[in-house]
């Protein structure tokens, strides 16, 4: 998992070379409750022009909105 939240910042940041932007991860409920938080956190006080929101859901739910892009990085 870690290394997958690694793969997602590594992406966001490259989207715009002013690291700039408001993105949406879709996540299982206990992935938003126990892991994110944290790494949220350290992120988003290395990065502060960016905005990321949560979209806590069932795995499926979370693939399905990925897959719609409801969502713009989804873990499930």
């Amino acid at each position: 998992m870690l290394a997958r939240f690694e793969e997602v910042e590594h992406r966001i940041k490259g989207l715009e070379s002013d690291e700039v932007g408001s993105f949406v991860i879709g996540c299982h409920e206990s992935l938003g409750a126990y892991f994110l938080p944290q790494w949220m956190t350290r992120f988003l006080e290395a990065n502060p022009r960016i905005q990321l929101s949560l979209s806590n859901a069932p795995s499926r739910a979370v693939l399905d909105a990925t897959v719609e892009r409801a969502v713009h990085f989804g873990s499930w």
